[in-house]
């Protein structure tokens, strides 16, 4: 029964080796409360064996996602490997007749800064919720793992969540300053205590 307001969706893209980087995307939507919910994480896989080149799998998988969920836009990690990205992925786009932008995003704080500073407040206020097959996801083990200091797990899907959640605009209710309590505007003659010393 909860009307959601905003999607959220970053890439954070990679190519390689299972011990190395991981390509993930996730998907965040947020209600008219301020809370959000991770609704869907996608750890990127791709044929080894395929015909087509691994970029464009990559970026097929992207727009069938953006499809599936109605996504008004992806953002996509530039650093790197992500540079040529946006293009294909534009493409990819346009094949499937899927109306989502894609916009590019260039890092230049560090992981580990970005990462505490999207889920402290917001695990501290408990306004984020998980689909349950995101928890079947590695991100659950990331989440466990995960140490400001840096360590050997992998953190790609930790990132992905953290930079779409810095992208989603802050929905709290507005309560402070409802208040009457003033001089300034106020019709009434108000005695101040004048009682200084100089």
């Amino acid at each position: 029964q909860t009307k959601l307001v905003s999607a959220s969706a970053f890439w954070d893209p990679a190519f390689g080796s299972a011990s190395g980087d991981r390509s993930v995307l996730a998907i965040i939507y947020a209600d008219a409360d301020g809370r959000f919910y991770l609704h869907h994480m996608e750890y990127i896989k791709v044929e080894a064996q395929s015909e087509q080149d691994e970029a464009t799998q990559q970026c097929r998988i992207v727009a069938q996602i953006a499809k599936a969920h109605y996504l008004p836009s992806i953002t996509v990690e530039t650093n790197g490997i992500g540079k040529f990205l946006p293009k294909i992925l534009r493409n990819e786009m346009a094949k499937a007749h899927v109306p989502c932008s894609v916009l590019e995003q260039n890092q230049t704080r560090s992981k580990s800064d970005r990462i505490l500073e999207a889920f402290d407040a917001i695990l501290a206020a408990q306004r984020l919720s998980v689909n349950a097959a995101v928890l079947k996801t590695p991100f659950r083990n990331e989440m466990q793992e995960w140490r400001p200091s840096g360590g050997k797990g992998h953190d790609d899907g930790l990132d992905a969540v953290a930079s779409a959640l810095l992208q989603s605009p802050d929905r709290l209710p507005r309560i402070f300053g409802k208040g009457h309590h003033g001089w300034m505007n106020n019709n009434n003659t108000i005695r101040a205590d004048t009682n200084f010393r100089v």
